[in-house]
């Protein structure tokens, strides 16, 4: 699955049977194993390890009914400043506990 967001590409595969989420500028690459995906049968937003030490929502997610990637919901939309910020958004330990 693959989605472009300006100059950013994002990919998630399989690898062996862990699923990857990687994103790219064309210079540098970030992949981070998928931990979870959460959803209700519409969209499967993903929590993977921060490239900043936390976990992360991925900027984009699996939605079902369009059968591939497009923003998270509540994901700011637009290009992001930076590969970092490509990847998604750090997310508070208490909305971490919570999605569980």
């Amino acid at each position: 699955m693959t989605f472009r967001i300006g100059n950013y590409f994002y990919e998630i595969k399989r690898k062996d049977k862990q699923s990857v989420y990687s994103v790219t500028d064309g210079k540098e690459t970030i992949s981070l194993p998928i931990l979870y995906a959460f959803g209700e049968g519409q969209s499967r937003p993903n929590l993977h390890p921060s490239v900043r030490g936390r976990s992360d929502e991925s900027l984009v997610s699996f939605y079902n009914e369009i059968k591939g990637l497009d923003f998270t919901i509540g994901a700011a939309r637009g290009i992001p400043p930076s590969l970092k910020q490509a990847v998604g958004r750090r997310l508070p330990d208490n909305e971490v506990s919570n999605c569980f």
